[in-house]
């Protein structure tokens, strides 16, 4: 009953690696707005250093199988001799056990010569493929918003560094060699883009691959209309990161009066926002102006409230001011601090055509404020220019002079005479107002309608609800069918002050003639209209700060005319030259990738500095309110069947890409097992067989 065990040594050779092959390969995702990182993965767990326990425990197998074989395994046993017909009785106990053990010896010998078939199979198949570079791939993209520079309570790492250190625990090996991945961290390469740039990202990638996302999934981020758009014929798993941390930013700032005077303290409005806020907090506002402190605030801020503050300020009159506004927001502080640039202290100057008497009642309540500076040169370039038909000089210039005023973005008040409407109706006319016409019933006095103080022109007029207010009346000598904008209006619903869009101006029209006996010039209303006016021709030579919508910025600059140099961008020692497109005094800019960083910008033409400006964080990438799994899970569950939503543990997401690449190891161990099996069943059966 001799039975010979066949004994044969595993072998494997692994492909051969470069030590020299970078830990993280970067797959250019940076031309595209939002991602950073693009990892390639190949075949997990393959290096010389994984093989070191699998041989070792291959060798210890072995001589465990060496020992029982030659060995065996002796279990004494005592036996009552008490008859002769035992020897009878062990015949036919041992005849069913013979049969099973052979049974056995059979099934796992049969199993030995399938597993270490199917081993060496997978085995040389899988080193042909890394030989010829054929390997399977999976795309690992790593969201590079703002947003995930939030930091994470546990280490103190941002998101978006922890989701690089897991991805670097999941030891994924690259393609072009053996070593397992490291991933660097960088947190210096994000970019002020979009959810839009994942839609971008996956349509460079190889439809047949499998792309891993890794992002917060912020909702403002990522809308319900933009993950609807993601491609149904590519393999993609989202991996979700969220964070119930608190984050308090800046939504917004202006100034409280639109126009800054020299040596006159101004008001910087704040306006602070909370996002996933549970409980009150006291937040510290601070303004620099370089290293100087000019302002300090501290406000309490409840859960879901918005908070108002002021900070106050005293502007340069030489110069543009420079403040970073900074929040004491310690566990998200990505967007504590904001950019602004506050224009340099300067009066509205106010142009009038012709020996205008001062008398007028327009000049005369100009003339009592001091933010208002009166010009009749006819080479300045007024920002509010007063024309009153009655005083009207030479036609063609005064109508090239309004021109000029309009395409400067300037405003024009006109004024009709009391007698003839004819040059009046010329200049609308050259101007493009065609339903302007002198009125059919002459001397009707009309009263004017109480104004509607819910429009935008009279907010801030009045520092309390006027109710009842008793109204002049006016003579119209003109009228109009439409307009932009109808500020007031006669009871019959005929407009008396209207404006009109020309270009990148304003026209205000008056359908009554002023002097001083006017009753409307003599009414408490007169007053705070003629400024509104006034402060409307008013333009800054920009925003306090810009936000980048789509990675672009909308520039209103003062130059004219065509450029032959495009412009450029320039921030510590380095310039860039975006995208661009200047039209109609407004510069459009598209922000290359490298333009990442908040902060002071110079805008320039060739060498020349044309303005100042100030770049801040998308206001929606501090919006951390996210999808939960399940949330993406119910979105993607009829319309993209190829989507999976994975729980934020990229260990296992990622090591399911092993697959068919690591189960020549399994039937290696496997093929120890059934020797094992094999050597302790002819054991049991050399020690049963009667002497």
């Amino acid at each position: 009953d001799g039975t010979a065990v066949t004994r044969g040594r595993v072998g494997s050779r692994q492909p051969p690696f470069s030590n020299d092959s970078p830990p993280w390969r970067h797959g250019g995702l940076s031309a595209f707005n939002r991602f950073a990182d693009e990892e390639t993965i190949g075949y997990i767990g393959s290096g010389n250093k994984n093989m070191v326990p699998l041989f070792l425990s291959a060798g210890i197998a072995t001589c465990i199988l060496i020992v029982i074989h030659f060995f065996g395994l002796r279990i004494r046993q005592k036996l009552e001799f008490t008859h002769i017909h035992f020897l009878s009785n062990l015949v036919s106990k041992t005849k069913s056990v013979k049969q099973a053990q052979n049974l056995l010896l059979l099934f796992f010998r049969t199993l030995f010569i399938l597993s270490a078939l199917l081993a060496f199979f997978l085995f040389f198949r899988n080193l042909q493929k890394s030989n010829s570079g054929i390997t399977q791939q999976a795309n690992v993209l790593v969201d590079s918003s703002w947003s995930m520079q939030r930091s994470v309570k546990a280490n103190g790492n941002s998101l978006r560094g922890q989701i690089k250190l897991d991805v670097a625990k999941s030891r994924i090996n690259q393609n072009t060699g053996n070593q397992n991945s490291s991933v660097k961290e960088n947190e210096t390469d994000v970019t002020l883009s979009s959810g839009r740039s994942l839609l971008q990202a996956l349509e460079k990638v190889n439809p047949v691959t499998t792309n891993f996302f890794f992002s917060d999934f912020a909702k403002a981020s990522f809308p319900k209309e933009l993950l609807a758009g993601l491609p149904k014929n590519q393999n993609i798993s989202l991996v979700p990161y969220s964070s119930n941390q608190a984050n308090f930013f800046i939504d917004s700032v202006w100034l409280e009066q639109p126009v800054i005077l020299p040596e006159v303290s101004t008001n910087l409005i704040v306006r602070l926002k909370g996002s996933q806020q549970t409980e009150k907090e006291l937040i510290k506002i601070t303004a620099t102006e370089g290293e100087k402190l000019i302002g300090a605030v501290q406000v309490l801020v409840e859960p879901s409230e918005v908070v108002v503050t002021k900070l106050a300020l005293l502007p340069s009159q030489d110069r543009e001011t420079k403040v970073i506004i900074q929040l004491s927001d310690s566990y998200t502080p990505f967007d504590n601090k904001h950019f602004v640039v506050i224009p340099k202290a300067s009066a509205i100057k106010v142009g009038v055509n012709g020996p205008i008497p001062d008398k007028h009642p327009v000049l005369r309540s100009l003339k009592e404020e001091a933010a208002f500076s009166f010009t009749t040169s006819q080479l300045a370039q007024p920002t509010f220019f007063i024309v009153d038909m009655q005083y009207a000089g030479n036609n063609a210039m005064l109508i090239s002079k309004i021109k000029d005023v309009l395409k400067a973005r300037g405003s024009v008040l006109l004024l009709p005479s009391a007698s003839d409407q004819k040059p009046l109706l010329n200049i609308v006319n050259s101007l493009g107002l065609k339903n302007i016409k002198e009125e059919d019933i002459r001397g009707e006095l009309k009263l004017i309608k109480a104004p509607d103080l819910s429009d935008g022109f009279f907010k801030g007029i009045f520092e309390k609800q006027v109710n009842n207010m008793k109204m002049p009346s006016a003579t119209p000598v003109i009228s109009w069918g439409s307009a932009f904008h109808t500020i007031l209006r006669f009871t019959d619903n005929t407009p008396f002050l209207s404006s009109f869009k020309v270009g990148e101006g304003q026209v205000y029209v008056l359908s009554s003639p002023l002097d001083a006996s006017s009753p409307f010039a003599n009414h408490p209303l007169f007053v705070p209209v003629i400024y509104q006016l006034a402060l409307a021709g008013q333009h800054s030579e920009g925003l306090l700060s810009y936000r980048p919508l789509n990675g672009e910025v909308n520039i209103p600059l003062s130059i004219t005319g065509g450029q032959d140099r495009p412009f450029s961008l320039s921030m510590n020692g380095q310039t860039f030259i975006p995208s661009q497109l200047f039209k109609q005094g407004v510069l459009q800019l598209t922000l290359p990738d490298e333009v990442y960083q908040p902060g002071f910008y110079e805008i320039k033409n060739g060498e020349e500095v044309i303005q100042q400006i100030a770049l801040n964080i998308p206001k929606e990438e501090s919006l951390l309110e996210s999808y939960s799994v399940e949330e993406l899970r119910e979105l993607f569950a009829d319309t993209h069947p190829n989507v999976r939503v994975l729980e934020s543990n990229v260990r296992g997401p990622v090591q399911k890409q092993e697959g068919i690449t690591s189960l020549w190891k399994y039937c290696l161990i496997l093929c120890l097992l059934c020797l094992i099996a094999e050597a302790i069943i002819l054991s049991t059966k050399r020690r049963e067989i009667p002497v």
